[in-house]
């Protein structure tokens, strides 16, 4: 098994370089396994027909080794062993051979033999018995041709290759349509003998379409000599010589690469081993692909699968493959190439050879290209938007100017101002003067700094925005109402690095606003003035019974004056009956007084659940007469608000006069008027005013607020426009809508705190400030 027959040099070499690759495969077998691995290890002993690792040979076990652990996984160890029953040995070789692997293998357990090429399958078959019997055998690299001449035990398997030279010379042909003739070169071996014999008989279909020529049993110099010489229209079949008409021991690749060098004709073979300097190819079973079919069998009965159950392949697939590079060298290309060809050692295009540096280079210089259009695109941007900021800056300082609008900026880290002009020339600060946050209060009224700072501060807190109104003294006495409105900028981090904003004289638009106010608040004087005539009636009643009980109590106080004897403690409970009475009297007439003055506004706690209770008592009489009875649902505790009485005084007695009138056809068992107040979770007081009069149409239900809008005969339609404008100078909501049954209720909401902002009010001509107009917006 460790003999070598003769060779030359370079044939010793290239069986070192084989046995290489073949300690390769078996040592990545051995060492792809880890640690862990070991208890389910499985070892396979491969028996090769050869003494020598050919190169075939070393392809084969690299393919064994990569399919076999794609399989089974790493827990495989193969074992190799090299026969030599490729040449001639001594009788009694075989059973020496059973007895050394014998002695080698007792200690180790096979699970599987793998038998490559005949003559280690018939080895096997012969003394399988002697030295590992019952172990299944695998084989491989055998033709069916070979195979069906012996019968096989069950529990041997395998995929057989098989031989069809003749699809190898047909395809030459395609290739080659000028050829007149064939050469096959064999040797004088057995298994060159065997190759001729197949030959010949394979290639007999086809003599009467080329000349075949054999040379058989030639020294390897004539055999040189004579391809060498060759014209270029043969074509030379080599299927592998392995001894020469000498007996000189041949390696098949080292021949056939020898033989290629010089050949001026296309070389084919039966081979699929060969390298770039090889046969053209043929139509063969692929070395890889024997492997893995032999690897998926092993694999199944290294699993646990019986012989029997693995039911192989009938053959192992052939298919044309071909050499490009030597295609190329007899100018062949691709597209000539059938399609379902295998090419080997094809030289790849310049894309395939460097995709990903192409690629790289691709996008580099795209990247480049688009971050220089990015440069351009940008530095065009920016030259249009300074052009665009330049014309802005422009027509705003034209805006400024016709306007009379200041702007300013402050730089809050910087604590430094920039104001154009018109801010200047408005807080009266001249243009060679510092300009400063302190310069800025100190233009500001003195009353109106603290509310000035306040709203400044709220803004720079929040990182929001202020409006606020506030007056600057001028040199003649006079003062100018302005009005500024800011925005506070913050960066990524929520730091405030900027405040911003314009200033507007609005003296002219306070003076407007004034006149108007007191427009408004003569008509909702007039307004409560004219209701005294629809008081008269109850207010008579109100002041005549204690004028009558007042003038009563007089008159008995002088009878008993006029006695002999005077009761001094009855005069005296009279005389406190008419103080009381006189008291009572007073209480109605400031109560209408205050009604009906004029005067300013004034804001103060009130409970509105009171505020009712005092108009009923003020229209009880008048309620009575009209037959109208009265229900309070009041919430027990509500919250109070902040308002004008005299104001909100008008507004429940214009609902409660609105809704008597609505209830003067309604038959006076079913005149009912009822008052409720509750409060909600958006801190507002609702108050609801329900009448069973003869309710309003769907259509109405907004317009009944707006001025002039009467269903009165004689209403002037501003009882309910001025309601509105009292609730909505409050912070409140006034709305109507329809009864279920019989009527409609009209509702407000007014805010329980009081949240009218600075920038809100309303100025005064004294500098003060007032609720909003009563009638704002109509």
């Amino acid at each position: 098994m460790n003999n070598r027959l003769s060779a030359s040099p370079r044939a010793r070499w290239v069986r070192a370089a084989a046995s290489l690759w073949c300690a390769a495969g078996l040592i990545m077998a051995l060492v792809g396994a880890p640690a862990f691995a070991a208890p389910t290890s499985r070892n396979v002993l491969v028996l090769i027909s050869n003494s020598d690792v050919l190169p075939g040979l070393a392809n084969f076990n690299e393919a064994l080794v990569t399919a076999l652990r794609a399989d089974y996984g790493p827990g495989v160890e193969l074992s190799n062993e090299f026969l030599g029953l490729d040449e001639s040995r001594p009788a009694g070789y075989g059973d020496d051979l059973a007895a050394f692997l014998r002695k080698k293998y007792a200690g180790t357990r096979i699970d599987a033999i793998l038998a490559v090429r005949g003559p280690a399958l018939e080895f096997l078959l012969k003394h399988r018995d002697q030295f590992l019997p019952g172990v299944p055998i695998v084989h491989a690299w055998i033709g069916k041709q070979e195979l069906g001449r012996q019968a096989l035990p069950r529990d041997v398997v395998g995929v057989p290759i098989e031989l069809q030279p003749e699809k190898t010379i047909e395809l030459a042909l395609r290739l080659h349509p000028r050829a007149r003739r064939v050469v096959v070169i064999t040797g004088t071996s057995s298994f060159d003998l065997a190759w001729e014999t197949l030959l010949r008989r394979a290639f007999k279909p086809l003599e009467a379409r080329v000349e075949f020529e054999y040379w058989a049993g030639l020294p390897m110099p004539e055999i040189l000599d004579r391809v060498r010489r060759m014209p270029a229209d043969s074509i030379i079949y080599l299927p592998g010589l392995r001894q020469d008409g000498t007996g000189q021991q041949l390696v098949p690749q080292e021949a056939a690469t020898e033989i290629v060098s010089i050949s001026p004709a296309p070389v084919y073979g039966n081979a699929s081993n060969f390298r770039e300097v090889g046969t053209m190819g043929g139509y063969i079973a692929s070395i890889e692909e024997m492997a893995k079919q032999s690897a998926q069998l092993l694999s199944r009965l290294l699993h646990g699968e019986g012989p029997e159950a693995l039911a192989p392949a009938a053959v192992v697939p052939n298919a044309y493959i071909l050499n490009m590079h030597q295609l190329r060298r007899f100018g062949f290309e691709e597209s000539a190439i059938p399609p379902d060809a295998i090419l080997r050692y094809r030289q790849p295009t310049l894309w395939e050879a460097y995709r990903w540096q192409i690629v790289l280079v691709v996008v580099l210089l795209l990247t480049q290209a688009a971050l220089i259009a990015a440069l351009l695109v940008q530095l065009r941007v920016r030259r249009q938007a300074q052009s665009e900021l330049h014309e802005s800056e422009q027509r705003m300082s034209l805006v400024a100017v016709a306007t009379s609008l200041g702007m300013w900026v402050q730089d809050i880290p910087g604590q430094t101002f920039w104001a154009n002009a018109q801010q200047r020339e408005l807080l009266g600060i001249g243009a060679s003067e510092a300009y400063d946050f302190q310069r800025f209060l100190a233009a500001v009224h003195a009353d109106d700094r603290s509310a000035v700072q306040e709203a400044i501060g709220r803004a720079l807190e929040s990182g929001g925005e202020f409006e606020v109104r506030y007056r600057v003294p001028l040199a003649n006495g006079a003062v100018r109402w302005l009005a500024s409105r800011g925005q506070v900028e913050v960066d990524a981090r929520g730091r405030t690095v900027s405040m911003r904003g314009v200033t507007a004289d609005v003296t002219a638009n306070n003076e407007a606003e004034l006149s108007a106010q007191q427009h408004r608040n003569e008509l909702a004087h007039l307004s409560r003035v004219a209701m005294l005539g629809q008081l008269s009636g109850s207010l008579a009643h109100e002041l005549n019974q204690p004028l009558t009980a007042i003038l009563s109590n007089a008159q008995a106080a002088l009878r008993f004056l006029k006695a002999d004897t005077a009761d001094l403690d009855e005069i005296r409970e009279i005389l406190v009956d008419i103080v009381a009475d006189d008291q009572r009297a007073g209480d109605v007439i400031r109560r209408l007084r205050a009604l009906f003055e004029r005067g300013e506004a004034k804001q103060e706690p009130l409970d509105l659940n009171e505020l009712i209770r005092e108009i009923l008592r003020l229209l009880h009489s008048d309620l009575v007469s009209r037959n109208i009875s009265i229900a309070t649902e009041f919430e027990a505790g509500l919250p109070t608000i902040h308002g004008d009485r005299v104001q909100l005084q008008q507004l429940l007695l214009n609902l409660t006069l609105n809704a008597c009138e609505a209830m003067a056809d309604t038959p006076a068992v079913e005149r009912r008027l009822v008052f409720r107040t509750e409060s909600n979770d958006q801190h507002e007081v609702v108050v609801r005013v329900a009448d069973r009069g003869k309710g309003i149409a769907p259509d109405q239900l907004e317009r009944i607020f707006e001025p002039f809008v009467s269903s009165k005969e004689l209403g002037m339609g501003l009882g309910l426009a001025i309601c509105r404008s009292i609730v909505a100078a409050h912070g409140g909501r006034l709305w109507a809508t329809r009864n279920a049954d019989l009527g409609a209720t009209l509702s407000f909401m007014l805010p329980v705190h009081n949240t009218a902002s600075l920038s809100m009010q309303q100025p005064t001509r004294d500098g003060g400030a007032t609720l909003p107009a009563l009638m704002e917006g109509n």
